[in-house]
């Protein structure tokens, strides 16, 4: 059952909770929607970027399946959608592939001075 946690920016982050883990995190005098709300509440208090955010419960068939524009996904009327308007971020190159250059154009100074 996915869960989309929907900030005041209006960004969403997923959160998924499987029926064999809920079960387990389920007490015997609990209904599923009180071990819900008792997980998402522990998970708000563990999270401080959780604090203002609205969780809300989600289809799996209202889910996008193209995972690749995560960070355009926006809740409209119960459903997850993409939001094409958003711009795609740009991604800063990590460490080891700043390295990987810099030593990419270290071997290929060495190289031109043989």
């Amino acid at each position: 059952m996915p869960i989309l946690w929907e900030t005041p920016d209006g960004t969403v982050r997923i959160m998924h909770l499987s029926d064999k883990f809920l079960a387990a995190q389920r007490s015997e005098d609990e209904t599923t929607t009180e071990a819900v709300l008792r997980l998402l509440e522990g998970e708000r208090e563990k999270n401080t970027d959780l604090r203002d955010a609205v969780p809300v419960l989600v289809a799996s068939s209202d889910m996008p399946t193209n995972r690749e524009k995560r960070y355009a996904w926006r809740l409209r009327d119960g459903r997850c959608v993409v939001d094409e308007t958003i711009p795609e971020p740009v991604r800063q190159p990590d460490a080891i592939t700043q390295r990987l250059a810099s030593l990419d154009e270290r071997l290929s100074q060495l190289e031109s001075k043989k």
